[in-house]
């Protein structure tokens, strides 16, 4: 009976068959290409966007209040929401891609 139940056991294991090597590599591959490297180059892009805010600079937090850049400290950005009216807020708090449309220039219409 046990010669039976000994036959029957796998002579490899996991990673010893060729088509297992493929599907897992094939999964980091799309593991990498569609959830990590974007996720880095958006980092990179809000990262720069960060280093290159200059006073007077328009920006929208997360929270959506519009302002404009009134001092750049190491954590954090005073902004001015309103005339004689500052607020700070965290550099994490600001909203990249809405800050970033707010900046860019107005193209000319043709």
């Amino acid at each position: 009976m046990m010669n039976i139940l000994l036959e029957g056991a796998p002579k490899g294991g996991f990673f010893s068959d060729p088509l297992n090597m493929i599907l897992i590599s094939a999964a980091m591959f799309v593991i990498y290409f569609f959830m990590l490297r974007p996720n880095k180059k958006k980092a990179d892009e809000a990262k720069k966007l960060m280093e290159e805010m200059q006073k007077g600079d328009k920006i929208v937090t997360l929270g959506g209040i519009h302002g404009k850049v009134f001092k750049i400290n190491e954590s954090t950005i005073d902004i001015e929401i309103a005339k004689n009216t500052v607020m700070t807020v965290e550099k994490s708090g600001i909203s990249t891609e809405a800050s970033a449309a707010l900046n860019k220039p107005v193209e000319e219409k043709k």
